[in-house]
């Protein structure tokens, strides 16, 4: 079967019924004298995603001195909370006439440094750290914010400039705790783990929340795991709900986490939320359909990944001083599903046992 040749510019100039210039420039992010509208723009690129058109990367490498590639250094593409933030990102890239390159780092510092070595010898403009790395590759990623213009996803900016977007874990936090107070609850346990800032976040928010309401927090309530998957939230609740008494209600510091749990607490004949209320965090489709629904603080995942790239090609193009870049803190949301319910004294009379 022959092979589709290549399709060129004034292909896609003539689907979009525009000339080739108005077509090159949109393509190419080229400044233009006279405007072109937003809808022209739009069936440009509409056109040029049906025809399949790939840029000459070389060609306007050599023009720009720019490869308009970036680099995106992944902590974990296993993690589905990622997901969504890596397709945003890609889309927001392509709009922008640039290519998001992909390398999964396993959250090793080995692994960072190879990805950063193959973004090197592709000439990257800029690179997308996606989720908390600095704690496990610290001297690794460290290396790359300053080795390129940077912007990191979940997890605090380092080097001399930064800079970096994700989610208020603060207020994510107050949210569901505040919830679940407001419920009844005065035991509350929180099942998390401590290996990024994300994470210490939350847990420090627990510890406050609970100090401000004068309530009390047994050290066996709190349960800080190796990581932050499924089967530790099974393994932490199993254990919390040995401690006498009961908790009433947990805080999962990630939907994993708590998805876990409740498949924990239905193995072991507690009823949810009849006896024991259990919100999560993160806000994952999944958590929607597990049984019952999940309570969960759901992230702006798309907006954080479409912030951060933005924010990144603004600094290569010299829009943007790192120096002088916000650190974007996104405001979360409290979705309230059956996992969560009133306490009870009668219904939480095995809590006591």
């Amino acid at each position: 079967m022959p092979q589709r040749a290549t399709v060129t510019i004034r292909e896609v100039a003539r689907a979009a019924g525009v000339s080739v210039t108005t077509a090159s420039r949109v393509l190419n992010q080229s400044p233009t004298v006279i405007p072109v509208s937003s809808s022209t723009k739009e069936r440009i690129r509409h056109a040029a995603a049906q025809l399949g058109y790939q840029p000459n990367l070389l060609a306007r490498a050599l023009r720009s001195r720019q490869t308009h590639l970036l680099g995106c250094l992944f902590a974990d593409m296993t993690d589905p909370f990622l997901h969504p933030v890596a397709q945003a990102a890609q889309r927001t890239a392509w709009e922008r006439g640039y290519r998001l390159l992909s390398a999964d780092t396993a959250e090793q510092p080995q692994e960072v440094v190879a990805g950063s070595e193959v973004f090197d010898r592709a000439l990257v403009d800029g690179m997308f750290i996606l989720g908390a790395m600095l704690d496990e590759a610290p001297d690794a990623v460290e290396q790359v914010i300053q080795n390129y213009p940077c912007v990191v996803a979940f997890g605090r900016g380092g080097g001399d400039h930064p800079v970096s977007v994700g989610v208020d874990n603060e207020l994510g936090a107050r949210l569901l705790l505040n919830h679940l107070y407001g419920l009844g609850h005065q035991r509350i346990a929180y099942l998390g783990c401590q290996r990024n800032p994300d994470m210490r976040v939350r847990r420090a928010t627990y510890t406050t929340f609970l100090r401000e309401q004068n309530l009390t927090c047994p050290e066996a309530y709190v349960r800080d795991e190796p990581m932050l998957d499924f089967a530790d939230g099974y393994r932490a609740l199993r254990t919390l709900l040995a401690v006498r008494p009961r908790p009433t209600a947990v805080f999962a510091a990630n939907d994993r986490m708590a998805i876990g749990a409740l498949r924990a607490a239905a193995e072991m004949g507690v009823r949810v939320p009849e006896e024991l209320s259990l919100g999560g965090f993160d806000g994952l489709n999944v958590a929607a359909f597990i049984q019952p629904p999940l309570t969960t603080v759901r992230q702006p995942v798309e907006q954080i990944g479409q912030l951060a790239v933005q924010l990144l090609i603004e600094i290569v193009e010299g829009q943007v001083d790192p120096a002088q870049a916000p650190q974007v803190l996104l405001p979360p949301e409290l979705i309230v599903r059956s996992s969560t319910g009133p306490y009870e004294e009668g219904g939480s009379m095995t809590s006591e046992m």
